[in-house]
């Protein structure tokens, strides 16, 4: 008869449990399997050890016993490794366990490589390289925040992964290699990554996985070229506040070079923009970017962050609201506007009714390397005043579509004066202005379209460039609202010097005038029709 369970029966079994034999019967268990856990553990460690002891030869166990036990296989087939080897090879499954295995080894080889990476960043960089889930991100920062360094092992990280292509993009060629190249192979060697090949005249390392990266510049059309032909999985592009044509080079040069890979990244990193409308700013505070910001006193390896942020600004004669340390150590979106070109600028909804011009002058920049831009700039010279009445902007355009457009431009100037001036000459009353650098497309304008082409008067540009400034603060010349024109006046700045002192000197590097130049080509002949100081008669070709 099977006994009931009652709950006197639990109580017994409950006084049981307790009593001092079964305590220490269960305790002698408890040791006795520590202690052999203990004894796996010394055993597997003693195998392990005795795997990878080498011989005088530097050859491993196992490598001595894969040869011995291949050298029997081959010599008799029907030895015993013989028959075991060719069970091996004649499973169906082979090849996948082999795969798999091969898989686990690689992928534990990566997150080895990537925690060695990892453990030399701070919080703020750590954030950023273990982000893996975003296609794009973009990182603005201010000087000595670590940027740089976090460059080269985002570089080196993800080459940790085999078979990864990837490409670091500064302003220059030179500029790239001074920044990362060094730093690149330093952190390859510490995270135990094989360079197999490396070319620093060339800005190529090649890594025994198969990965690469690939170091190039943005200075002009030929360095962003180099940048075309191949494939990337990671492209990041430095500096990117002060990249020339960032929207083309990352819309239609890297974006379309990625599209072979499921898994992409593109990072954009740099310092605040000194500028308003940049498309760098565009992609911080867009949503199709992960942005990250910090600054210096983020950076545990600069002691004193805060002794140091004083210092640069006594070096300097500044404060900390001072504008540059804002934005290029602190890391603040601050704009420049104290070093603005063209400062307080006029513009207008429509033209007055009492406008008639007698003048429309037609500025031409040629930018194979950056933007072709036409402007046109209507005038009265009796009033001495002058309104931008048609703009063009556009790249990477043969010689036709910029004919075309400089045509168009000449309609549009003859049905302006027709409507406003009937009476007015209009074969001499429309010029076109163009820059000197490009003479052989000015001259195919005069003689195979026989259009009013001159070669731009470029003399004494810096007077030039105040007298345009002066014209559009006092409003002798107005432009379009929100226009092009209106565009680049916001964005072009002098260059500062060390102490942040003004120089008069525009700063390409921050933005290079198109549209400007060619309004200023125009403006050069307004002004000299009209008596101003600056200007200059151009010259017929």
């Amino acid at each position: 008869m099977p006994r009931k369970f009652t709950s006197e029966n639990a109580r017994e079994n409950g006084k049981k449990s307790q009593s001092p034999e079964v305590k220490a019967k269960r305790k002698a268990t408890i040791e006795e399997r520590r202690a052999t856990r203990l004894i796996q553990a010394e055993v597997l460690d003693t195998i392990r050890g005795a795997f990878f002891e080498t011989d005088k030869f530097n050859r491993t166990y196992y490598e001595r016993f894969l040869k011995i036990f291949m050298d029997s296989a081959l010599n008799d087939i029907n030895s015993k490794p013989a028959q075991l080897l060719a069970q091996s090879l004649f499973s169906v499954d082979i090849l996948s366990k082999l795969d798999a295995e091969t898989d686990k080894i690689i992928a534990k080889d990566i997150c080895f490589t990537r925690y060695r990476i990892e453990q030399t960043l701070f919080d703020k960089q750590k954030q950023v390289i273990g982000d893996r889930f975003s296609n794009s991100k973009c990182i603005i920062c201010g000087r000595r925040s670590g940027k740089t360094d976090l460059n080269a092992k985002m570089l080196v990280d993800a080459c940790a992964e085999p078979n990864t292509p990837c490409c670091y993009i500064h302003l220059t060629f030179s500029n790239g290699i001074a920044q990362v190249w060094e730093n690149i192979l330093k952190v390859a060697e510490n995270a135990g990554l094989v360079i197999i090949e490396k070319s620093e005249n060339d800005g190529n390392i090649i890594f025994s996985n198969g990965s690469s990266i690939r170091v190039r510049g943005n200075a002009n059309s030929a360095e962003a070229e180099k940048v075309r032909g191949f494939k990337y999985k990671l492209v990041i592009i430095d500096e990117c506040q002060s990249q020339r044509n960032l929207r083309y080079l990352v819309e239609e040069v890297i974006q379309p070079l990625q599209l072979d890979f499921e898994k992409h990244y593109l990072i954009l990193t740099g310092t605040p923009p000194r500028v308003p409308h940049t498309f760098f700013e565009s992609c911080y505070r867009g949503h199709e970017y992960t942005s990250y910001h910090w600054d210096l006193k983020s950076n545990p390896f600069i002691p004193n962050a805060e002794k140091v942020i004083q210092e640069i600004c006594e070096k300097k004669g500044l404060t900390l609201e001072s504008p540059l340390i804002q934005r290029e150590y602190l890391g603040q979106v601050v704009y420049d506007t104290e070093a603005l070109v063209y400062k307080d600028y006029k513009i207008y909804k429509e033209l007055p009714s009492d406008f008639a011009p007698d003048r429309v002058y037609i500025g031409v920049d040629f930018g194979f390397s950056d933007y072709n831009a036409v402007i046109s700039l209507t005038a009265d010279t009796r009033t001495k005043r002058a309104f931008i009445t048609d703009e063009y902007k556009f790249n990477k355009s043969t010689i036709t579509e910029i004919v075309e457009t400089i045509r168009k431009a000449t309609e549009k100037a003859k049905q302006m004066l027709i409507t406003r001036n009937p009476c007015v000459n209009l074969a001499s009353a429309i010029g076109i202005y163009c820059d000197t650098n490009e003479k052989s497309i000015a001259f195919e304008l005069s003689q195979t379209y026989r259009l009013p082409a001159y070669c731009a008067y470029k003399y004494d540009k810096i007077m030039g460039i105040a007298q345009l400034a002066e014209f559009m603060r006092v409003g002798q010349i107005k432009t379009i609202n929100g226009g092009i024109i209106a565009d680049e006046a916001e964005q072009i700045l002098f260059k500062r010097d060390e102490e942040d002192n003004i120089l008069n000197e525009v700063d390409d590097d921050v933005f290079h005038p198109d549209a400007m130049d060619a309004l200023l080509y125009a403006s050069r002949q307004f002004a000299f029709d009209i008596g101003a100081e600056s200007g200059g008669n151009a010259k017929q070709i």
